[in-house]
């Protein structure tokens, strides 16, 4: 999508996400500068080590 289709730009963009599918999109939008947040359960104690 061209940026002047986009309603609202990259960099004004935050992206939440929990799981390995969504490194892509983090990648684009750390890239354009927007901001990225990985979120896990805490239980079990290594969950996070799947995302």
């Amino acid at each position: 999508m061209s940026r002047d289709q986009r309603r609202v730009p990259i960099r004004n963009m935050i992206y939440i996400a929990d799981g390995p599918s969504d490194v892509p999109c983090f990648s684009i939008v750390n890239e354009r500068g927007g901001k990225t947040l990985g979120v896990y359960q805490t239980e079990p104690k290594n969950n996070f080590r799947n995302v």
